[in-house]
């Protein structure tokens, strides 16, 4: 069992979270996880895995007030139940209407040798102008390790936009806790100030627990961009190197804010410069277009169909090359876990 121990910074009370661990399920936990992952193509869905409990509006003025996330009991008995150790946990995040649930049920249907159930629930994804993900979403039944050992996680975090500050935070630190791979995911290939910011206060929070946890290794998804490019003077496209254009990502140019105050391009150089020394293990994967046939959104959209068209065979190769990266970060030998009141991040199945 990890006890994670979390001061708050405006009241000093302490807070904890606890986690339990175990390095293998027991043997008849293994049979029965095997048999399921023996066969091609598994039943599943998407579920959620964290509610976010909405402050009102006395807590949000309220500088000691801690955000709270909510586990869903089915989602962790699933997880405790049916997924192997080790597990490789993938958590896709970014803005609201970036693509992440979009990316997250093609990432399913990549895993599917056959063609699944048509009537299978896949992550609700939209073009709207409120986001339809909710909290944390996962695929319910483990996918297959492409190295035979051990089960894969997929989740679907909350786009941000018009979520709370200190709730999204929150968020972005319960996936930093769970996740081997954090992707965030943008498009265009910048990243904006607010997610800097979110970045910079979950990684804060990180900071300021004793935790044994380790922070996963970030991977910044560039979607839509067949190769890593930067804009030359003359306003052509011009590619360049991974190593060049992640180093870009994280630095302030004085061209591209040039439009902000030097006070405020100070303050966004001490956070780029605190990321990257809180996050040292940082990479980079580039997905290319999308085809217009695997834009629509809707439960009817044959995605694994419209995936596997010679049409789509770029966009295809480009997937299973991103989710060979992100699953070579590393396992976790987590089967349970729980949070105990009172908590900084999760407070159970009640609202405390």
């Amino acid at each position: 069992m990890h006890t994670c121990i979390y001061k708050h910074k405006t009241t000093g009370e302490i807070h904890s979270l606890k986690m339990e661990t175990s390095a293998r399920p027991s043997h008849s936990k293994i049979t029965s996880v095997r048999s399921k992952l023996s066969v091609s193509d598994s039943d599943g869905e998407c579920i959620q895995l964290i509610r976010c409990i909405e402050p009102d509006e006395q807590q949000r003025n309220d500088p000691s007030y801690l955000p709270q996330l909510e586990v869903n009991k089915d989602a962790q008995r699933r997880i405790e139940s049916n997924f192997e150790a080790p597990i490789s946990v993938l958590v896709l995040v970014g803005n609201m209407g970036v693509g992440k649930s979009k990316l997250a049920t093609v990432i399913v249907n990549s895993f599917y040798k056959q063609h699944p159930k048509q009537s299978l629930r896949f992550f609700r994804s939209g073009a709207g102008v409120s986001g339809v993900t909710q909290g944390v979403w996962m695929w319910s039944e483990p996918l297959k390790h492409p190295d035979g050992h051990g089960s894969i996680l997929l989740l679907d975090c909350e786009g941000m936009g018009d979520l709370d500050e200190n709730v999204g935070a929150n968020l972005y630190l319960f996936c930093m806790l769970i996740s081997t791979s954090f992707a965030l995911l943008i498009r265009p290939a910048r990243i904006e100030r607010s997610q800097c910011e979110r970045l910079y206060h979950a990684l804060l929070r990180f900071e300021h627990m004793k935790t044994p946890h380790v922070l996963p290794n970030l991977w910044i998804v560039a979607l839509e961009m067949p190769e890593f490019i930067q804009n030359a003077e003359n306003g052509d496209d011009v590619v360049i190197t991974k190593e060049k254009w992640m180093k870009q990502i994280f630095d302030v140019d004085g061209n591209k804010h040039k439009k902000m105050a030097a006070v405020d391009v100070n303050t966004l150089k001490q956070r780029y410069d605190y990321i990257n020394r809180m996050l040292t293990k940082k990479d980079a994967i580039n997905i290319s277009f999308i085809p217009d046939s695997l834009k629509r959104d809707g439960q009817d959209v044959d995605i694994w169909k419209l995936l596997n068209e010679s049409r789509a065979q770029e966009y295809q190769q480009s997937v299973l090359h991103a989710r060979k990266q992100l699953l070579s970060t590393g396992k976790k030998l987590v089967i349970r876990m729980y949070f105990q009141k009172p908590v900084d991040t999760v407070s159970g199945s009640t609202k405390i």
